[in-house]
């Protein structure tokens, strides 16, 4: 399975974030998922690490690891740069802060989409109203000219806010 480049699979995440705890039979009722296709999201990503099982739950529940969300950014710029860059002092609080921000407030794209393309498109914007740290700075020139398609610095700015 895809993980990086799915909508299907990025909804799935986003409403078990949502829902603080959820299983397919819940995210079928409440969100329209097709059962099997959400069942199948999930046991793929629980075997991926991207979800974690709550213990003791019955039927079982599912929580966002946003550490391995947080390890895909570095996987995935590594494929964009050739070299993963060299994050700022307390990147990664800043990273999980950025995505559950990106969770609440966008419904349909994909994780490629939002680690890499509008991740970069913020900090850009973000940079052109003097909002970014000088440490952050360094990393969007170290990003290079990465070009994506949006530009939603509002989520940038919250990580930034909640390091």
């Amino acid at each position: 399975m895809d993980f990086h480049n799915s909508v299907a699979v990025y909804k799935v995440f986003r409403n078990i974030f949502l829902d603080d705890e959820s299983n397919s039979v819940r995210l079928g009722v409440e969100h329209g998922f097709d059962d099997e296709q959400a069942e199948q999201i999930i046991l793929g990503a629980v075997d991926e690490g991207y979800l974690d099982v709550v213990k003791d739950s019955d039927p079982r529940e599912y929580t966002v690891d946003f550490d391995k969300l947080a390890e895909q950014w570095s996987v995935l710029w590594d494929e964009e740069l050739d070299e993963a860059p060299v994050t700022p002092q307390n990147f990664e609080s800043f990273l999980k802060s950025y995505i559950k921000s990106y969770f609440r407030h966008e419904k349909h794209t994909s994780l490629r989409e939002m680690l890499v393309e509008e991740f970069y498109l913020g900090l850009t914007r973000s940079e052109n109203h003097g909002k970014l740290s000088k440490d952050f700075r360094e990393l969007e020139e170290e990003l290079g000219d990465f070009d994506g398609k949006r530009s939603p610095s509002e989520h940038v700015e919250h990580g930034l806010r909640h390091r």
